[in-house]
């Protein structure tokens, strides 16, 4: 003959809500258990539920939640921009310092190869002449300075 199911006495329920989930931890059904006891409707008071509609304030947190997280997402972008930027202009300038010299250089040789193919630098570099080359210096100073 069947047992005739009946309500826990009031007593017992708080101890057996909290006893369920070791129960199930034992059994191995831990993750199907509630994380919490829970409670019967008749004890739900319900004011927070039932006068006001508690997804606008919950949206308002996670909008807050939004923009913490994107301000702290968004420090190391803008450091990481700003080097960026730091690293480009200091690549545009030695760029143009580099197109600067590169005409100067383009210029000197096509100066030295309109006057006579670059013989005066070659001369220079002539150690034969090395010592003409200091007697006219010794004489040009000498003159500059009124002693000759």
């Amino acid at each position: 003959m069947a047992q005739r199911i009946s309500q826990m006495p009031a007593e017992a329920i708080p101890a057996a809500q909290a006893s369920l989930p070791y129960s199930s931890v034992g059994r191995g059904i831990g993750a199907m258990t509630q994380p919490n006891m829970g409670m019967k409707n008749m004890n739900d008071g319900g004011a927070y539920t039932k006068f006001g509609n508690p997804q606008t304030m919950r949206a308002q947190q996670q909008q807050m939640q939004e923009v913490q997280q994107n301000a702290l997402a968004l420090a190391p972008q803008k450091a990481a921009e700003a080097q960026g930027m730091v690293t480009n202009n200091l690549t545009q300038q030695s760029t143009a310092d580099y197109q600067a010299q590169l005409g100067m250089n383009n210029t000197i040789a096509n100066i030295m190869e309109a006057t006579g193919r670059g013989q005066a630098t070659m001369e220079m570099g002539n150690p034969q002449m090395f010592d003409e080359r200091m007697n006219h210096i010794a004489i040009s100073r000498k003159m500059g300075s009124m002693m000759a």
